[in-house]
């Protein structure tokens, strides 16, 4: 019997082995996602139904919540510094949609939890880290991070004045070109 199970264990392991993870779950260290068919919006909606399954107990839907725009961690070490506010702007509206969608009622003043986030491009990667607070004593209630490569979706938020491309890269492209 045990051998069986052994043997549809290792299959299953076998078939799911090549599948590319599209689907966010609870994560306990930073969950990657892959794929060219990532979205920014269902990976914030899918951030959103985590940290209230994580918080399901001690955040109960209906609560109040006030939510804080995303902050950007920027690299200022960097010879360019490139800025992307709009992009935190268009995931914190994301984010506050699908809490409103869940029945969570999003204030502005005093709320029971308070959800904060940062994010940082790293390359062709985005990191996104989301966390909710009581919103009385600050004590942490639940806690998601995740990584997504940063696809055209996700660009056209980037640097509004070169279409996610940063202006240096696109001033380097306009010097090399040479008259014909």
């Amino acid at each position: 019997m045990s051998s069986r199970i052994a043997v549809s264990v290792i299959g299953c392991a076998l078939l799911l082995g090549g599948c590319n993870p599209t689907t966010v779950g609870i994560a306990a260290s930073p969950l990657f996602v892959e794929g060219k068919q990532t979205n920014l919006l269902n990976q914030s909606y899918a951030a959103v139904d985590s940290i209230t399954v994580q918080t399901k107990q001690k955040f109960p839907a209906y609560s109040t919540l006030r939510i804080a725009t995303l902050e950007e961690i920027v690299d200022t070490n960097r010879q360019k510094v490139i800025r992307n506010p709009e992009l935190g702007k268009m995931m914190t509206d994301q984010i506050r949609s699908r809490f409103e969608q869940l029945g969570h009622p999003v204030v502005d003043g005093d709320a029971k939890g308070q959800l904060t986030g940062l994010y940082e491009v790293i390359g062709k990667q985005l990191a996104v880290r989301l966390r909710l607070s009581d919103g009385r004593t600050g004590a942490l209630l639940g806690q998601y991070d995740y990584w997504m490569p940063i696809t055209s979706d996700i660009r056209r938020y980037m640097d509004p004045y070169s279409g996610g491309i940063p202006l240096y890269k696109v001033r380097e492209g306009l010097d090399g070109m040479v008259d014909r």
